[in-house]
């Protein structure tokens, strides 16, 4: 997990955020027994959320996003909960998609077969340079697109397993482990496994 910056599962439909009321979040996703909860407010776009311990909720009327604010064994497993329970609990919403996120950065030094990959990678045309790669590829549930930036010295290295409703519900992943799932897949990328 050392290379892993950022972590977050975004749920598309069409939410109904008139039910994200503090008390409902507080009692029924979080689970807590006191009506205590840490509530977060997004000025730029006007937006509620929700902290519980390193994991955030922002309910739009769009998507739900789940963010691991720090990436630890205990907010990946948590995180995962929060998706399920969401799930679980609002059955009826009409979704279009969940996407989980995995973002790596690497060093383009770094000794690791992806990164040497990357390196090989040249493509240019007149003045311009690569700036963004996109690599995608079907899986058995899924779609996983890798979206590399070109950041400087560094690769922002983006997973993205994105679920259409093709494969949901029966096709999908509710186990509270989806988060690790995906990061040892990842992984196997990453080490060209």
């Amino acid at each position: 997990m050392n290379n892993v910056f950022s972590i977050n599962i975004m749920c598309l439909g069409n939410w109904n955020k008139k039910i994200f009321t503090p008390s409902w979040v507080a009692a029924n996703l979080f689970e807590l027994k006191e009506n205590k909860i840490e509530a977060l407010f997004n000025p730029n776009e006007m937006d509620m959320g929700f902290k519980l311990e390193d994991v955030s909720l922002f309910p739009k009327d769009t998507s739900v996003e789940i963010k691991l604010d720090e990436i630890n064994n205990k907010s990946i497993e948590l995180g995962g909960k929060l998706l399920n329970r969401l799930l679980a609990l609002l059955p009826h919403t009409p979704l279009r998609a969940i996407g989980v996120n995995i973002r790596y950065k690497f060093e383009n030094k770094e000794d690791i077969p992806i990164v040497k990959k990357l390196n090989k990678i040249s493509c240019k045309l007149d003045d311009f340079v690569t700036n963004q790669i996109k690599f995608s590829k079907e899986l058995e549930k899924s779609q996983l697109n890798i979206i590399t930036d070109f950041k400087g010295n560094e690769y922002i290295v983006n997973f993205n397993f994105y679920h259409n409703l093709g494969h949901y519900p029966e096709g999908f992943d509710f186990s509270d482990n989806i988060i690790f799932n995906k990061m040892e897949t990842t992984k196997k990328i990453i080490e060209n496994e």
